[in-house]
């Protein structure tokens, strides 16, 4: 079967339903807030639900970079906005200029002078700039961190591409100055309710659930596929599975939903310090 006439039955059964849900109308959706798993952004565009994704910040009134409707690259943040200029440190730190910079912090020069350099708003977000010259952002700088045999590690990447499987919800990569890297991660347990039969599984409780050998073996098994591509100083070597999630309301997570990750590896010190006995 051809391609055409496999996205044709694709679109009749599939995709067209999936734009009725949103109105039937709908020519884009404007995404921000937080990067966007690379799986998810590639079925909505093969659903001919245009995404506009980007790059930006408070500080640079939004959007520095965002996809074009007529030029766009999937692995990218799109295409840096007219009037904006965007260079990089040696560190590969990204800069950002142009009249959509901020002035200031409101009754802090302190906090604008550490962030504000020469007109140059210092992101703290670690990016390059793609072969056809659209932004990429890597990482928050300050989460990058070097295991103790001396490889750095960018946590997000993983996250994000553990993210990419539906059984996982939320996830914390650490591994700062230890000898590999290991994961809090928050399960989907309705989805683990719903697939497996378990004997006397609805009498479970959460915890009792994730404690489950067999649903340790089957998160194992799928966190292996995630990262399967991954060199073997990249990949989540030890986990633990929370009945609880990660929220804005306990301080886990930032009000833009960022993790703050040295206030979660510090809250559950005991569980990594045994992923790492």
């Amino acid at each position: 079967m051809g391609i055409k006439i496999r996205r044709v039955i694709a679109n009749a059964l599939v995709f067209t339903k999936i734009k009725k849900i949103f109105g039937g109308q709908i020519r884009f959706f404007p995404c921000a807030g937080a990067a966007i798993i690379n799986q998810h952004l590639r079925f909505f565009h093969a659903a001919e639900v245009f995404i506009n994704y980007g790059y930006g910040a408070t500080e640079t009134t939004a959007t520095v970079s965002c996809y074009r409707t007529d030029k766009y690259d999937l692995n990218t943040c799109g295409t840096i906005m007219p009037e904006v200029e965007v260079r990089f440190t040696d560190e590969d730190e990204i800069l950002v200029k142009g009249k959509t910079i901020f002035k200031g912090y409101y009754k802090n020069p302190q906090a604008t002078e550490s962030i504000l350099v020469d007109g140059w708003y210092k992101s703290g977000d670690k990016g390059y700039l793609s072969s056809g010259g659209d932004l990429i952002m890597t990482d928050r700088i300050n989460d990058i961190f070097k295991t103790s045999v001396g490889k750095f590690i960018s946590p997000q990447k993983v996250e994000m591409a553990l993210l990419a499987d539906p059984f996982i919800d939320q996830v914390v990569v650490l591994g700062d100055n230890r000898k590999y890297i290991c994961a809090l991660i928050v399960p989907s347990i309705e989805k683990l309710r719903t697939v497996w039969k378990i004997e006397g599984i609805d009498e479970y409780s959460s915890s009792d659930l994730l404690n489950h050998t067999q649903i340790v073996s089957f998160m194992e098994q799928r966190i292996e596929q995630c990262q399967k591509d991954f060199p073997p100083y990249e990949k989540v070597v030890k986990f633990k599975l929370l009945a609880e999630p990660f929220s804005i309301q306990n301080g886990e997570l930032t009000h833009t939903l960022k993790i703050r990750r040295r206030l979660i590896e510090e809250r559950y010190r005991d569980m990594v310090e045994e992923m790492y006995a």
